[in-house]
């Protein structure tokens, strides 16, 4: 039985086959007709073998150990894995295919000539990475193939960019907006406090809130009290005669806030003088305070 042999320049012989296929990667396949063989072989010599042909890779090629170069290049999930070079199998003999397996899996096979790349995708590669293993192989019809060492390469995918950080600053790094005090409405530097407003002082009682006016009717006077302020309470009224003639003369009576009250009393006789205090007291903020006190003289 004879076999013939391409080497990288095409140049083809024709030599007897003998002995076993390489314990790795071989295949064997069955007699065909010598015409077969002399046609494929010529294939070979003229290119006609077929390659995956691929752009130029971006990423670094490692050379393996059984001279095979391998690009892979990050492609989302996955990895573009280009394999180059064309050495020995066997002897003076160059790969025409190449062996792959990934993690150990399940073997491909892809035609590749010398100056051809061959061309193979990991997918949803792990962070961890991948393990490809390749092979190169001399095909021969008939016969058993000549193939090389198996050899490993291994990916590892780019790091992860890392994420833009969209959450929102904490509460201790955002600029403070006053809404009260004396920086209301003002931004202070994220970590400040707002001063708070300064507590006013309780105002005080009011005093002087109570007018007394006299006005004769007949053998009548009226006395008109009015409260000028916005407190209620309770008045006193003292008329005291001051040339000793008529005794003293009292009343007590209540007064609204902001309110007039008319009392009426009897006129003092000719020749008599009165002299009149009305005194007014009420709550305020809860305590009795006197919010007015007035004077006049009645005379008769």
């Amino acid at each position: 039985m004879t076999r013939t042999l391409v080497d990288e320049n095409h140049n083809s012989s024709v030599s007897s086959i003998s002995g076993t296929a390489p314990e790795t990667g071989w295949l064997t396949w069955g007699p065909v007709p010598g015409l077969f063989a002399i046609l494929a072989a010529a294939a070979c010599q003229f290119g006609v073998v077929i390659a995956t042909p691929t752009t130029a890779p971006t990423a670094r090629a490692d050379a393996l150990p059984n001279g095979y170069n391998v690009t892979c290049t990050p492609n989302g999930n996955n990895a573009v894995c280009d394999i180059s070079g064309c050495p020995r199998v066997k002897g003076d003999e160059a790969g025409d295919v190449v062996h792959t397996m990934f993690n150990d899996g399940d073997q491909q096979e892809l035609s590749k000539a010398c100056n051809n790349t061959a061309t193979t995708t990991l997918s949803n590669v792990p962070s961890g990475g991948m393990t490809l293993s390749v092979q190169g192989c001399r095909k021969h019809f008939p016969g058993t193939d000549d193939c090389g060492a198996w050899s490993d390469y291994k990916y590892t995918p780019p790091a992860a960019p890392a994420a833009a950080n969209n959450s929102a600053p904490a509460a201790d790094q955002k600029p403070v907006l006053c809404t009260g005090g004396p920086d209301a409405g003002q931004t202070l530097p994220p970590g400040s406090s707002c001063p708070a407003a300064p507590v006013a002082a309780p105002a005080p009682p009011p005093t002087n809130a109570v007018t007394l006016n006299f006005q004769k009717d007949g053998f009548q006077i009226n006395a008109i009290i009015t409260n000028n302020s916005a407190v209620s309470g309770q008045c006193q009224y003292d008329a005291v005669n001051t040339n000793g003639i008529i005794p003293e003369r009292t009343d007590s009576f209540p007064i609204g806030a902001n309110a007039t009250v008319t009392r009426t009393y009897p006129a003092p006789p000719p020749l008599a003088q009165f002299h009149a205090t009305v005194t007014c007291t009420g709550d305020f903020n809860g305590t009795s305070d006197e919010f007015g006190n007035a004077s006049a003289d009645v005379i008769g």
